[in-house]
C-alpha cells in the first residue's frame, strides 16, 4: 500500500532528522543504519516512490549535509540506483544537482 510506505517513509525522515540534529551522535557509525531502509525502499518499482525517496534525502542533505559521517554510502547508493533504474527521469538530475550543489 503506497499509504502505508509513505507513512513509513516520512516516519524514518524525521527519525533521521532528529539523530543528525544531535551533535553527540555525529561520531557514530549509526548513521548507515538510519540511512539503509531508504536504500531498500528506493529500489521499489513505483516511480512516484523513488522519487519521493529522493526527494527526501536531497531534503535531508540540504538541511544537515555538514552533520553527515558515514551516512553518505547509503545516499550515494540510492543515488547510483536511481541512475541505474532511471536514466533518462528528471529523478536522476534532481539526485546529482544535489550532489552537485554539496561538492561546490
Amino acid at each position: 500500500n503506497k499509504g502505508v510506505t509513505t507513512f513509513a517513509i516520512n516516519c524514518l525522515k524525521q527519525l533521521c532528522e532528529k539523530f543528525l540534529a544531535d551533535e553527540r551522535l555525529s561520531n557514530y557509525s549509526l548513521q548507515n543504519i538510519f540511512f539503509k531502509p531508504f536504500e531498500v525502499v528506493a529500489n521499489t518499482r513505483s516511480r512516484s516512490l523513488r522519487e519521493y525517496v529522493v526527494d527526501i534525502i536531497c531534503g535531508i542533505i540540504s538541511q544537515r549535509a555538514s552533520h553527515i559521517r558515514c551516512g553518505w554510502k547509503s545516499v550515494l547508493n540510492v543515488f547510483a540506483q536511481q541512475a541505474s533504474v532511471a536514466r533518462t527521469e528528471k529523478i536522476v538530475v534532481h539526485a546529482f544537482a544535489m550532489l552537485e550543489s554539496i561538492c561546490l
